[in-house]
């Protein structure tokens, strides 16, 4: 590994830097039985590592993911993600990644059966509780859709297919 060094002109303090591609490899793991290459660097709150490169006093933040594609693979067309065949997003091994559109990227999870659902997705309101209640507190004409839409901030179209089991089917 080669280490530069000098004087930091800020500080006047002696430091020494790894070049940016020597600092990658040094935040991965190829240890994992799996093949995976994980990422032990900045992992952000969507799991998902991140790499920063500092040159003449500028910060770019790319994904380890991203990083590991162009370092390995080569340039990534505009457009177009870094996808995991191992949905792993911590993985940066450039064996277990490919480029695909948003499109692809969907159809992989669709194939492999990871689409969110029901309470996972973030665009859910309700939560599997949420859903049993309204399955409880359902009576015609007692508690009918219109209370229960009000009740849990949903539309009276969603309550009746809860109901149904045309959605939220699998709780």
């Amino acid at each position: 590994m080669s280490l530069r060094s000098g004087t930091d002109s800020k500080t006047g303090r002696f430091v020494s830097v790894m070049s940016p591609t020597e600092r990658f490899w040094a935040s991965v793991d190829k240890s994992a039985p799996n093949g995976c290459w994980h990422w032990v660097g900045c992992i952000l709150g969507t799991g998902y590592g991140q790499f920063t490169v500092r040159s003449d006093g500028n910060k770019r933040r790319y994904g380890a993911h991203r990083f590991s594609y162009q370092l390995n693979v080569g340039d990534i067309p505009g457009g177009l993600f870094v996808c995991h065949r191992c949905d792993n997003p911590r993985c940066v091994n450039p064996e277990h990644l490919f480029l695909g559109t948003t499109q692809d990227n969907t159809a992989d999870r669709h194939r492999k059966g990871r689409d969110p659902r029901g309470e996972a997705s973030n665009r859910s309101k309700l939560t599997n509780d949420k859903v049993r209640q309204i399955r409880a507190l359902y009576v015609p004409r007692k508690f009918p859709t219109r209370r229960l839409a009000k009740l849990f901030g949903i539309s009276q179209t969603n309550v009746r297919d809860i109901i149904a089991r045309k959605i939220w089917s699998h709780v």
